[in-house]
């Protein structure tokens, strides 16, 4: 199985806007490959989500 690290840019845009991010981002819900991140990443896509999308917890 891949081993894969998505950047904050390919969340975004596949949580918001579909295409090929989305396409990849599926690919790990459906444990296809495996996503690796850490706590400083999650933050990032918290923090943005957040600040630029009015997205709350």
């Amino acid at each position: 199985m891949r081993r894969v690290v998505f950047d904050t840019n390919v969340w975004i845009s596949g949580l918001l806007w579909g295409g090929k991010p989305q396409d990849c981002l599926i690919l790990a819900f459906t444990e296809e490959i495996q996503l690796y991140h850490c706590d400083e990443m999650l933050a990032e896509l918290k923090r943005v989500l957040m600040d630029s999308f009015d997205f709350s917890l």
